[in-house]
């Protein structure tokens, strides 16, 4: 009996001794088969990465010409496109030019003064600033009310204005002194303060205007209010008119010589010219009751008596303390270092080089003797005996500053 129980316990140990071998045997085979298995998949990986590689190479080198043939096709497109701009601007000029052709008005072809545009309208030279605001202009609302200071530029308008301006103010340094003049007494075809802003003035309007009286607003001839208008011996306002020009070299660029600026006013192609045609309107019109005629020098002479006529012109009475008052005010010197009247905001706005001058230069009666030579000269007396050959109106062209060879000053009387 114990041997067969030793017997069976024999039998069941070799029995789990071999279900075990089975088992290690079943798992070292199928291990065996992963490693084959996982060996075949990482030569397929190895295979597919170079395969990758070779196809991402291939790839860049077909982008290369590819991204140069998009740059080619870039640069093609901008330069159509550059081109149709060009173009657009081009037939966008032309259609200005004819619109403005049927209005009368004609663009000039002058080299020295190209940066600013000039035309012709109505046989007088205008810049494109006031071309631009014609019809404005046409149409802008004057009223019996206002005060118009009107001059051909650089005959002595800025220094008219202060003097109308306190005649108007009794007198009044101290508020003449708390704005610019350019505020106070506004360019009605400039581009600031702009007429839009002008006719919300309170009235009674001071206004300046460089404008000839036949392009003056409709209303202003229709309304007519009080219009003092200052001229000035040509001579000595080509002169100061140069040197204007040559102070605006950032609007103008202007680099020419005076012979070159001269030969310009002599032919009518300046701003506002011609001088003679813009003094013959209102010298023909002196006699109307709201137009005062003055001129530089007669003002130059006799400062005191002018601004008599321009208090009686305006209704207006002043002491003698009064009229002591402006004439120190608005002498040149005063005028020359008062911050509202010098025009020194020209440089703070850009317009102006300060390099090249000052906007109130000499304030005098005959400097042109030092800057026209005898041909110059003999033009000039040509140009005014011609074509103010049926007015009556005489300028002195001697006067208050005069220089010699040396550069000294000598002060004469105005003949």
């Amino acid at each position: 009996m114990a041997l067969k129980l030793c017997c069976k316990i024999r039998h069941l140990r070799l029995q789990k001794q071999f279900v075990l071998a089975t088992r290690i045997f079943k798992h070292n085979s199928n291990l065996r088969l992963f490693q084959t298995h996982h060996s075949s998949l990482k030569s397929k990986q190895l295979d597919c990465t170079l395969h990758n590689k070779r196809w991402m190479s291939t790839i860049q080198g077909s982008e290369q010409p590819s991204t140069k043939r998009q740059a080619l096709l870039y640069a093609t497109y901008g330069s159509f496109a550059l081109g149709g701009f060009l173009l657009i601007a081009i037939i966008l000029r032309e259609v200005k030019k004819k619109r403005l052709q049927w209005r009368g008005i004609f663009e000039m072809k002058i080299p020295e003064m190209r940066r600013l545009g000039m035309y012709k309208y109505k046989d007088v030279t205008l810049p494109l600033f006031v071309v631009n605001e014609l019809e404005n202009i046409e149409k802008f609302e004057s009223t019996a009310e206002d005060i118009w200071v009107v001059s051909f530029p650089r005959s002595g308008t800025t220094w008219l204005q202060e003097i109308v301006y306190l005649v108007q103010n009794k007198a009044n340094t101290v508020k003449a002194k708390s704005k610019l003049l350019d505020s106070r007494f506004p360019y009605l075809e400039f581009m600031t303060p702009g007429i839009k802003e002008i006719e919300k003035m309170p009235s009674p309007r001071l206004l300046k205007s460089h404008l000839p009286y036949s392009l003056l607003p409709k209303s202003v001839h229709e309304n007519k209010p009080k219009i003092i208008y200052i001229a000035r011996n040509p001579k000595d306002v080509v002169v100061s008119y140069y040197y204007f020009v040559r102070l605006l070299f950032p609007v103008t660029r202007y680099e020419g010589e005076f012979k070159e600026f001269f030969n310009l006013f002599i032919h009518d192609k300046v701003m506002y010219a011609p001088w003679w045609r813009h003094v013959e309107e209102f010298w023909d019109m002196r006699h109307e009751d709201n137009i005062l005629f003055l001129t530089y020098e007669d003002l130059k002479r006799d400062t005191e008596g002018t601004i008599d006529k321009v208090a009686k012109f305006l209704g207006k009475t002043l002491t003698q303390e009064q009229k002591d008052k402006i004439i120190d005010h608005c002498s040149f010197e005063n005028m020359k270092k008062n911050p509202t009247t010098n025009h020194s905001w020209f440089e703070t706005l850009g317009v102006s080089d300060p390099k090249r001058g000052d906007f109130m230069r000499k304030g005098c009666v005959g400097d042109w003797a030092n800057h026209l030579t005898d041909d110059m000269n003999r033009q000039m007396n040509q140009m005014i005996g011609y074509k103010l050959r049926n007015s009556d109106i005489t300028f002195a062209f001697k006067g208050t500053h005069f220089e010699n060879n040396d550069g000294d000053t000598i002060e004469q009387t105005l003949k």
